[in-house]
């Protein structure tokens, strides 16, 4: 079962970062990241920092967060990610969101899953409306904060959906590291 996280991400689906290191940095300095863990891949990942609880707050009345890697392995627990740098945008998606809908005439698309699969393998391919025939590129639907695309992201593991706001001096400290706007949404 995929683990819920807080995904943020460059508000330009086509920002390219050169490196991982300004993304790094600028967490390290905020200590939202603490001391590095065992990647298998090229992810960097990381224990919650000194301040992370400053900069996330957890909603509900006794929020239970697991912060300790658990003895089998699982990523289910509180930490930080950092993406490798992708060359061309991945989408991360909500499995459980709503369908896009079409800019045109708000048509919602609820297969949506194979529509991005398929601008996955070609990002040339469009989204046909069957409701007003207007053509537009999948990036540029409504997605209703259910599905982004990036060429890098942070994702702070084992937050639910709307569980968790984050503050707004974590963006800012990425837009300023990095040169483009941060958003962030939440995934499963």
């Amino acid at each position: 079962m995929p683990v819920s996280r807080l995904v943020i991400y460059p508000d330009d689906s086509n920002f390219i970062p050169q490196n991982r290191n300004d993304i790094q940095q600028a967490m390290a300095e905020l200590q939202f990241i603490g001391e590095a863990l065992p990647a298998s891949d090229e992810s960097l990942r990381f224990l919650i920092g000194e301040q992370f609880l400053n900069f996330v707050t957890f909603l509900g009345c006794s929020p239970a967060i697991e912060i300790e890697p658990p003895a089998d392995g699982s990523e289910d627990f509180c930490h930080i990610h950092i993406s490798p740098i992708y060359q061309h945008p991945e989408f991360v998606t909500d499995a459980t969101g709503k369908g896009p809908r079409c800019p045109h005439c708000r048509y919602e698309e609820k297969h949506w899953q194979g529509l991005v699969a398929q601008w996955q393998s070609d990002s040339s391919v469009q989204f046909q409306c069957p409701e007003c025939q207007q053509a537009t590129d999948v990036l540029k639907l409504n997605w209703r904060k259910s599905a982004i695309a990036a060429h890098v992201f942070v994702e702070v593991y084992s937050v639910f959906p709307n569980e968790a706001v984050l503050a707004d001096k974590v963006l800012t400290a990425l837009s300023q590291a990095t040169g483009t706007e941060w958003k962030y949404f939440y995934s499963r």
